[in-house]
């Protein structure tokens, strides 16, 4: 199983021994989806955390702004993501405030 840490701000590595076994700096999801590919990485993801901005409350800010109006701009994407991860697996957002 691999823990994948992906950043799009800041200088948020993290290390193996901090639970995570790959550090990815991304633009965005079809960012994410590639490195993930290069590190053959298919069906075997059960935690993804993404840090990206998200400073108003609903707001995570990638590529493109991600908002509950705005999922439909991201379907293609996310379904994506989907072929990395295990049955089980966790995705977790760090958005600053996005979740208030």
């Amino acid at each position: 199983m691999a823990t994948v840490w992906s950043y799009r701000v800041g200088a948020w590595t993290q290390n193996p021994g901090a639970g995570w076994s790959h550090t990815m700096s991304i633009t965005g999801f079809s960012d994410l989806s590639d490195q993930m590919e290069k590190a053959k990485l298919a069906g075997a993801v059960s935690h993804l955390a993404i840090v990206a901005h998200g400073d108003a409350p609903g707001l995570v800010e990638l590529d493109h702004p991600m908002t509950a109006g705005s999922m439909p701009h991201f379907a293609a994407a996310l379904a994506k993501l989907k072929t990395y991860l295990t049955t089980d697996a966790w995705v977790t957002f760090y958005s600053c405030i996005a979740g208030k």
